[in-house]
């Protein structure tokens, strides 16, 4: 006879970690999944929170046999079903979450079977701002045992039979397998009905709350005397329950903040040292990795102090677990740095965290941290220039560094310098940061100086390193991957000493082809012995021509070799000077270098100069009306109207002009420039009235060139100035009647008009025509005259009565390319009829008509006989 058990659980809820900063509250729903094996199924009776399930055989999940288990959930959770809850999480106070009874019947019928039981519950937590879903499935394995020979009822004197060994899979609700459990155990009575729930640590679930990520774990099965339990056994006829501790643990922030910075490791130990400032920063690129995930999921940049900060990730906890991964990207133009040993020492705070390549392990990230470094290393030459006074080649106590030598670096054998400085107050010099390679240090000698006697003595600290010949080192090969040996070369020095200096000068910068300018070469012994047989050579160069003219303190020159002698330790000088005369081809800089030797030494120093010679000149261009008129009669203008010169001045040369001014033979001052750069133009224009007939002006500029010589140019303009005119005479019968009544003519008598047209200016005219006013336009026998040419025109009309005045216009233009129009104008009258007028004469004056020149000629008569009459009556008397 079969005998079953139910298990009644009681899930308990605990919240650890402190006091929460807000009320968490829980509401749960619950659910149920049950299938029975093989056998009877009528007597399983489970109940559920109180409530009976009956696995009713047919309708419930089958498919569980011996050493099977499928998961057959239920999908979705109502609230409708048993177990449903709600309540306050308070911390450390355990929260009722369901049970689960386990009745063992009494076997009705032979036959073993196992049975699989699921509870399902969904929690809701919230803490008033966030809240989340959670499911929960526990599992109840439930076990009877096939009693011996088929007994009916169970004897209860069977002994032990141990219950066979079988593997059951447990699945989560999502599917996820989580564990597999695999046993075996021996029943205390055949009656009884066996019955085992494993943890599933599967299940345990985070919970993330605002800023704050929360932990909920299933932490085993207790009976109901709260004791830690696996397996449970219910009599024949008996009960049995137990629960479930479920634990909300605060695993901490939901964000956090990851970084630290890049240094310089400069004694390459791979530790943050006291002292190890340096940073670098430029151009650097920090990337954020999280597991899975190939791509970046956040880049930054180390600040001038190479602190760097990746903010507000998600911590561990929150995303699901995945890990991160910091590396660190030098750009691609470096080939300076590498990254210094990983992992150096035991203190995490202050070593590299990167390996070659600058990645770091992956890491859980649940806390801020400040700790993810990377060191870098790097190569450095350098040392010291110093003045070796008894030029012994050692760098004895009483000796001085020198500043403002110059230090070449070449690398890996380029004849182009890689790096360059100077040494400073106390001569000291140093390259950094240098990357894996061999180079080789070149020392520059300032004048008068001399490189000390190389590798002299046996200590290679305070020896010289520079080859006297040509001042380099030997190669100094930086090797990074070395972490054995640091790579800082801090002992490749130059001893230097006074001898000869030599000095050349040019007394001027620029000078004119035919100019003269003057070279000054000084010698000088700075050292503490006297130099002798001191050898000047000056080759002169093709752009100056030397005529033997020279000064010297003392020595001769040929024209290229000053034979200077003995020059005294300790100061002893010479000079000399050397005029030429500039005789350039072209324009450009004149180079001149002179070298000294001495019996002591015949490796020559040397000093050069140089002056440019230029070619200042100027251009004036005047154009009149916008007319280049340099040759010829220039623009046809007309006399009285506005001319206007442009003169524009370009600097043509290769230097700067100053103080420049423009006149104009006839104009007078136009303008003045201050000064015009090379290639510069400027324009200064004037304006006149035009006389006329031909006119020429002459424009000149002047400028003053930067060695003092003044240039010049000048540009000569024409124009022509036309006075075209017409003149027009109209005649009336013959009669030039401008004024007056004009003469007395019948009515209806025909009128000629006689138009007489005169070119009276000085060019020809064209498109001549005469009109007359009221008669219309007048014929004429051309319509183009020249110069002081006539032509009469002529028109007849009928006299109306009356005073009648008609004006003629004579309208013509010149054919030069001025287009001048000209025109005049001549009134002329007639009297149809007796005029009862004063008549006036064709010079103005008043004129008679018939009638008073009659009256006139009688009263002359009338008088002239009175005369006659008294005359012969005087002679009667004196008779």
């Amino acid at each position: 006879m079969g005998m079953k058990k139910i298990l009644n659980s009681v899930a308990t809820l605990i919240v650890l970690g402190g006091t929460a900063s807000a009320a968490i509250t829980y509401t749960t729903v619950g659910g149920f999944v049950g299938n029975t094996g093989e056998g009877t199924k009528a007597d399983s009776h489970i109940s559920y929170d109180g409530t009976p399930i009956i696995l009713d055989g047919e309708n419930v999940y089958r498919n569980m046999h011996w050493g099977v288990a499928a998961d057959h959930n239920r999908s979705g959770f109502t609230s409708g079903e048993p177990g449903g809850g709600s309540g306050t999480v308070t911390l450390g106070v355990p929260v009722e979450f369901a049970s689960l009874t386990h009745h063992n019947f009494p076997i009705t019928s032979a036959g073993g079977s196992l049975e699989y039981v699921k509870l399902k519950r969904q929690i809701t937590l919230s803490d008033g701002n966030t809240s989340h879903d959670f499911s929960r499935v526990f599992a109840f394995d439930l076990y009877n045992w096939e009693t011996p020979n088929n007994a009916n009822p169970c004897p209860s004197s069977d002994p032990l039979h141990p219950y066979p060994i079988y593997t059951f899979p447990i699945k989560l609700s999502n599917g996820q397998e989580s564990h597999v459990f695999t046993g075996g155990y021996d029943y205390p009575s055949p009656c009884y009905d066996a019955h085992d729930i494993a943890k599933v640590p599967g299940q345990d679930f985070t919970w993330v709350a605002g800023d704050t990520v929360y932990n909920i774990e299933i932490s085993g099965f207790y009976d109901e005397d709260e004791t830690l339990t696996k397996t449970f056994w219910a009599a024949e006829g008996g009960d049995t329950s137990g629960h479930v501790h479920l634990v909300l643990t605060e695993l901490g922030p939901s964000h956090v903040n990851l970084g630290d910075r890049v240094w310089v490791d400069i004694n390459s130990n791979g530790l943050q040292d006291t002292g190890e400032n340096h940073t670098i920063h430029a151009g650097i690129d920090i990337e954020l990795y999280e597991e899975g995930n190939t791509s970046p999921i956040q880049t930054v940049h180390p600040d001038s102090n190479g602190n760097y900060s990746f903010l507000n990730v998600e911590t561990t906890n929150a995303n699901g677990g995945k890990q991160y991964q910091v590396k660190f990207v030098l750009p691609v133009s470096n080939n300076v740095y590498q990254f210094t040993q990983q992992n150096a020492g035991s203190d995490d705070t202050i070593d590299s965290d990167v390996d070659a390549s600058g990645v770091t392990e992956w890491f859980d990230l649940n806390d801020n941290n400040d700790t993810i470094d990377a060191g870098l290393v790097f190569g450095a030459i350098g040392d010291y220039v110093w003045v070796d006074k008894n030029q012994n080649g050692i760098q004895d106590d009483d000796e001085v560094g020198l500043d403002n030598v110059t230090v070449n670096l070449y690398k890996d054998g380029n004849t182009t310098v890689y790096r360059t400085t100077q040494t400073g107050l106390y001569g000291a010099y140093g390259f950094e940061p240098l990357g894996n390679g061999s180079y080789t240090v070149e020392f520059k000698l300032p004048e008068g100086y001399r490189f000390s006697p190389q590798s002299q003595g046996g200590d290679d600290t305070v020896d010289s390193d520079a080859d006297v010949s040509d001042g380099r080192t030997r190669s100094i090969t930086i090797d990074l991957d070395n972490t054995e040996e640091l790579q800082h070369f801090d002992n490749f020095d130059a001893g230097m000493f006074q001898e000869l200096n030599i000095t050349k000068e040019v007394n001027t910068t620029i000078a004119m082809n035919g100019e003269f300018v003057m070279y000054t070469i000084t010698v000088t012994n700075n050292s503490e012995r006297n130099a002798t047989d001191v050898n000047v050579t000056d080759d002169l160069p093709s752009d100056v021509n030397y005529d033997d003219s020279y000064s010297a303190s003392q020595g001769t020159f040929d024209g290229s070799l000053w034979e200077v002698g003995l020059l005294e330790a300790n100061g002893g000088s010479a000079e000399l000077n050397i005029t030429v005369e500039v005789d350039a081809a072209s324009s450009g800089n004149v180079d001149n270098n002179a070298c000294v030797v001495t019996e002591q030494n015949s490796i020559p120093i040397c000093d050069d100069v140089n002056f440019a010679v230029i070619t200042p000149a100027i251009t004036v261009e005047k154009s009149t009306n916008g007319q280049d008129a340099d040759t010829g009669s220039g623009p046809e203008v007309l006399t009285g109207s506005t001319v206007t010169w442009d003169y524009n001045i370009t600097n043509t040369g290769d230097a700067t002009l100053t103080n420049i001014n423009v006149t104009d033979d006839q104009e007078g001052a136009i303008c003045t420039i201050e000064s015009l750069a090379a290639g510069a133009s400027q324009t200064c224009t004037a304006t006149g009235t035009a006389t006329t007939g031909q006119y020429e002006n002459n424009a000149t500029v002047t400028a003053m060139s930067p060695t003092g010589t003044q240039i010049s140019d000048s540009d000569l303009s024409h124009y022509y100035a036309e006075a075209p005119s017409i003149d027009i005479e109209k005649f009336t019968n013959g009669q030039n009647a401008d004024t007056g009544t004009g003469p007395e003519v019948d009515i209806n008598s025909t009128i000629t008009w006689t138009y007489v047209v005169t070119n009276t200016g000085d060019v020809n005219l064209t498109n001549i025509n005469v009109n007359d006013n009221p008669e219309g336009e007048i014929e004429c026998p051309q319509n183009t005259l020249a110069v002081d040419e006539s032509m009469t025109c002529t028109h007849t009309g009928q006299a109306i009565e009356g005073q009648y005045e008609n004006n003629a216009t004579v309208r013509g233009e010149t054919t030069t390319r001025t287009a001048a129009q000209v025109s005049d104008m001549d009134s002329s009258h007639y009297y149809g009829g007796v005029c009862p007028c004063e008549k006036v004469k064709s010079d103005g004056s008043p004129a008679m008509n018939n009638i008073s020149a009659a009256l006139m000629m009688l009263m002359t008569l009338i008088l002239g006989l009175f005369f006659v009459r008294r005359e012969e009556e005087l002679k009667r008397n004196e008779r």
